[in-house]
């Protein structure tokens, strides 16, 4: 059996269901104004603001207030999460190629 994956607390699964993380993230970009999303995942974000965010996220997506948060740190949270995921993966392949 392969190891649990996890990130932000949250498990992975192979199953086509979207990670709450990404759900709520998506959401919150989504119902900001148009006009304010240019170049979103191309800026760059406050990674100490990241970082915090990414905690909550541990605790609990329906706990995290996102609508006082910087558009351009709520996409950090999204690079961030698809890059741990991306990690957890990779680690897991070689793990399991390993044994």
């Amino acid at each position: 059996m392969p190891p649990r994956l996890a990130v932000f607390g949250l498990s992975i699964s192979d199953d086509s269901h979207v990670s709450e993380v990404l759900s709520v993230c998506i959401r919150e970009i989504e119902n900001r104004p148009i006009h304010k999303l240019k170049y979103i995942y191309k800026m760059e974000y406050n990674q100490r603001v990241v970082d915090s965010l990414c905690l909550s996220f541990e605790f609990g997506a329906h706990l995290v207030d996102l609508s006082t948060i910087n558009v351009y740190n709520v996409a950090g949270v999204v690079k961030e999460y698809l890059s741990r995921v991306r990690k957890q993966r990779k680690d897991c392949d070689n793990c399991v190629n390993y044994w």
